[in-house]
Parts: C-alpha cells; structure tokens; sequence
C-alpha cells in the first residue's frame, strides 16, 4: 500500500522551495543590473567631452570694416586640436568666403581675430554669412589610414561624401584647395577665342566664359572623387556644378552680366573634393554693358 504525503509537511516544502527560488531570481536579476550599471559607466566614462567649448563670435557678426575694427572669436579646446573655423553662406559650407584657421592649436583658451572680409580683402554682408567651426584631437590623429569609398548618385548630386575625419586624411592631402581664376573668353556679343586675365577691376561686358584651376599640389583628393564647385557674384550663389575627376581641376562657367547692375562687383569661386577638402579664391571686377 502506498504511503500518501503530509499536507502540512508538503506545504511547507513548497514554500521553502518558492524563497529559494525567489532569492536565486533577486540575486541573478541584481548580478544583471550590477554588470548594466558597469557598463554603462565604463561607456559614459569613455566618452569624449566636447573638444571645443565657451565659443563667443557674436562680435564678428557686427564688426565695421570701415573703421577698421576686429572682431575676437573666442573659444577653449580641451585637448590639442587641429582647427578649423570657415566663413560661409548659410546652410551650405561650400559657398566659402575665407577661412580663418585650418591647423594645429594647443589645449587652452584661443582667439582667432576677424576683419569682416573674404579671402581676398574684400568686405562681407555679415548679415549673409554664417561661422562653421570644426576641431579633431590630435590624441586620434592617424594620418594616412583613410579609405577611399566609392562614389554614389546621391554623392554625386551633393558634391561630397558627407562626415570625414580629417585626423586620417594624407597630411598632404588635409589642406584648403589651391584655387584660382585662368581667364575669361568673351561669347556675346562680341565673340572671342582670346582668354584675357581676371584680375583687379578688369570689365567684364555681355556674357563670357570664366575659367579656373585648382592647383596640381592642393586639390585633396579631387583627382580621384572629381569636386563640387560654386560660383558667386558677390555673395550671390550664381551656379553650383559638379565635375568629374577627368577635369583635372579645369571649371568653366558662363556668366550674364547683364544680369547685375553696372559697376563693382566681387567675383568668387570655390571648389571641395568629396572629402571636405575646400578652397575660395575672390576678385573684383566691373560690369558694364556694352554700347
């Protein structure tokens, strides 16, 4: 005959069999919570801090050119850096203006001074300009490690690859372009073959053909990727156009003039590899229309 259990006894077996396995879940879900937590801080704790902090450059919004004044940009890097702090239009770093630093600078507070002008000394509408500022640890700094991607339609259409690390970059490659206008060839209404210099004050009349060249030695990686380029009548985004390596760093753009009131006027170009590599180069001519 079989011996049939103790209710009492059963009870209290089950009970005793349910806090030990509670205690075994709290213990196990605790260790979880325990090796989270580390986690978290050892993440949180390998961090960077933001490498440039207490920036102030509301001054360099309103300096007066022609009182000769310059305007502080302010700024603390935390670690050693290379800096660089561009001029542009809003919203498109590509229509460049001047570039105020591009290079090494030690941990500790920094002034970089601004005179309200572009490249080439002519003065800006502030008002149509805007600061673009980027700093990379030099404690990162692995040059000559990057990895050329290939080029997709988007890339294409947008004229660069989008975020790059310029601690990787070729040292000889990480550098503003070297940009420069060649000529201009009159097409209308006078038709010429002739390439006459764009230099200072030179009179551009009807539409013409406007020639640049970015440097053989300072292009960034332009041979391989090809570059966006932006051509601007003052501060006024004229054309943006892209061109395939096999340019070989020639542009050509047709210009209207008679599109824009007679007299001065600041001529621009700038040019950027897919890799952010970029370059501006500015002068001044005269419109007028002929008679």
């Amino acid at each position: 005959m079989k011996k049939s259990s103790n209710p009492v006894h059963l009870f209290f077996f089950r009970a005793i069999l349910l806090i030990v396995i509670g205690c075994l879940v709290a213990l196990v879900a605790a260790e979880e919570a325990h090796k989270i937590n580390l986690q978290k801080s050892s993440s949180d704790a390998e961090k960077p801090g933001p490498i440039l902090k207490d920036l102030i450059l509301s001054h360099a919004y309103t300096v007066d050119v022609e009182k000769g004044e310059l305007a502080p940009i302010t700024y603390t890097l935390t670690v050693p850096a290379r800096v660089r702090i561009i001029v542009c239009a809003p919203n498109d770093p590509d229509q460049l203006y001047r570039i105020l630093i591009w290079d090494w600078q030690e941990a500790g507070p920094q002034t970089v001074m601004f005179d309200g002008r572009d490249q080439g000394g002519y003065p800006l509408d502030m008002s149509k300009c805007a600061f673009w500022l980027d700093a990379y640890n030099k404690g990162n700094y692995r040059p000559n490690t990057i990895e050329l991607k290939p080029l997709t339609t988007q890339d294409l259409i947008l004229g660069k690859q989008g975020p790059h690390d310029h601690n990787r970059c070729f040292e000889d490659k990480c550098k503003p372009s070297q940009i420069r206008f060649v000529g201009f060839q009159n097409v209308l209404p006078d038709p010429s073959d002739d390439i006459f210099p764009i230099k200072e004050d030179v009179v551009l009349s009807g539409v013409v053909n406007i020639k640049a060249r970015v440097a053989k030695d300072a292009r960034g990686y332009g041979d391989m990727t090809g570059y966006g380029v932006r051509w601007m009548v003052d501060q006024t985004l004229i054309g943006a156009e892209y061109y395939e390596r096999e340019s070989d760093g020639e542009f050509e753009f047709q210009l209207d003039t008679s599109a824009f009131p007679e007299g001065s006027h600041v001529l621009r170009v700038s040019c950027c590899d897919h890799y952010d590599h970029i370059g501006v180069y500015s002068v001044r001519v005269s419109f007028k229309e002929k008679r």
